[in-house]
């Protein structure tokens, strides 16, 4: 080939591959810091690694005709304070079309998920959401769903969605009632169980036909405490018997006490060792994600070990349905201020500096259940939070 066509096709390519690099830039400090042990890497200054965002949140808040919902671990209270910045709103608030251009605004992202003590499966374009994700980078895409509702079965089967996961808390109707505190234990859990099977059996169907994209992975959310560890293998049976692809366990977080209560599973629990036989034998029948464990009120642990943990104001934009931004997509631990999506400068925005220095200096210092000892004290949320805490390891998946 000449040299002059050469030349020219390196010119040309140039400009694409400069454009492309911040992406790269990403992907190769997310890998790095999630190879790194946990104690290194958040080290100060490590935000400036991160220069977009890769992972979109989309929080769906609660729906006040269905009050009795269960996310992260964490039951949602109405009547709380913690929750009153979080007003109650009917599904399908979200204008889809600003919906649009706001994806176009964060142009590196990979990932989207779509989750909340709402219920995303219940607005009524959720499954044109998803699809507008795909369509414009190919974004891996997530919903949470309580299963309250009717499910649009052929709908989700069709569409471009990658991962479902349900949240069926237990096993047992009277098990699921005592953790989210409903009168109607029997209904919900039956109904829910019926649309499982139903999908499971659809999904069945559609792969003994020709299929153009990897099958649906449906996966429950299931909530561990002091009392349901115990029935740990009876869930994980029931979870086989449905045929499901895998089941996250959460740990039971009330936020109406400080600390976390009693029916939290802690550190220091020794119910771990003994369980942890009865279980090993499950790995190759189906996908299983442990909880994360909360430190221990009693206890003194390095921060390094069980602070710093959480990736949300390096990595991830949560939306609101207003589409406002927030660090954290819980959305609980900062202050409510103005920063939308359509601040050019959202990314670098105070809440996320906030958040940053806070979880930072928590990574270098000792834990400290005094938050405000730090220069930037690390908000008494993050310090229960499931996503600032490690997973019990050996079979937790990422």
């Amino acid at each position: 080939m000449p040299l002059s066509s050469s030349s020219s096709n390196n010119e040309t390519a140039l400009p694409s591959m400069w454009k492309r690099l911040p992406q790269w830039m990403n992907q190769l400090a997310w890998a790095y810091s999630s190879i790194l042990p946990k104690s290194t890497s958040h080290k100060p200054n490590a935000p400036s690694a991160f220069t977009d965002p890769q992972h979109i949140h989309l929080f769906f808040p609660p729906n006040p005709k269905q009050p009795h919902t269960i996310w992260n671990g964490i039951p949602y209270l109405a009547e709380h304070p913690w929750f009153s910045s979080i007003p109650p709103e009917q599904p399908g608030k979200l204008d889809t079309v600003s919906y649009t251009e706001a994806l176009k605004q964060i142009p590196t992202a990979q990932s989207i998920e779509f989750s909340g003590w709402g219920d995303p499966l219940e607005h009524p374009e959720i499954l044109h959401l998803v699809t507008q994700a795909v369509q414009l980078n190919g974004m891996v895409t997530r919903i949470h769903t309580h299963g309250q509702g009717t499910w649009d079965i052929e709908g989700l089967l069709a569409s471009p969605l990658d991962h479902l996961i349900i949240q069926t808390v237990a096993h047992r109707p009277s098990l699921y009632s005592a953790i989210v505190k409903t009168r109607q234990p029997l209904s919900l859990f039956t109904h829910r169980e019926e649309q499982i099977r139903q999908l499971i059996n659809a999904r069945k169907n559609t792969q003994s036909s020709e299929q153009k994209k990897a099958p649906l992975f449906i996966e429950l959310s299931m909530v561990l405490d002091r009392i349901l560890l115990e029935h740990l293998p009876d869930m994980i049976e029931y979870g086989i018997s449905l045929g499901v692809d895998g089941i996250r366990f959460e740990n039971y977080i009330d936020i109406t006490t400080e600390p976390p209560s009693l029916q939290t599973l802690y550190d220091t629990q020794e119910t771990w060792d003994r369980i942890w036989p009865s279980i090993q034998s499950y790995q190759n029948d189906i996908r299983l994600e442990l909880p994360p464990i909360m430190p221990s009120p009693h206890s003194h642990k390095k921060s390094e070990e069980a602070s710093g943990l959480c990736h949300d104001p390096h990595t991830q934009v949560s939306l609101s349905q207003q589409l406002a931004v927030r660090p954290c997509s819980i959305q609980w631990a900062v202050p409510t201020t103005d920063n939308s999506i359509w601040n050019h400068q959202f990314w670098n925005h105070s809440d996320y500096s906030h958040l940053r220095n806070a979880h930072e200096q928590a990574s270098i210092l000792n834990r400290s259940l005094s938050p405000s000892s730090l220069s930037t004290p690390l908000p008494l949320q993050c310090v229960y939070c499931p996503k600032n805490s490690e997973h019990y390891s050996p079979l937790h998946h990422a």
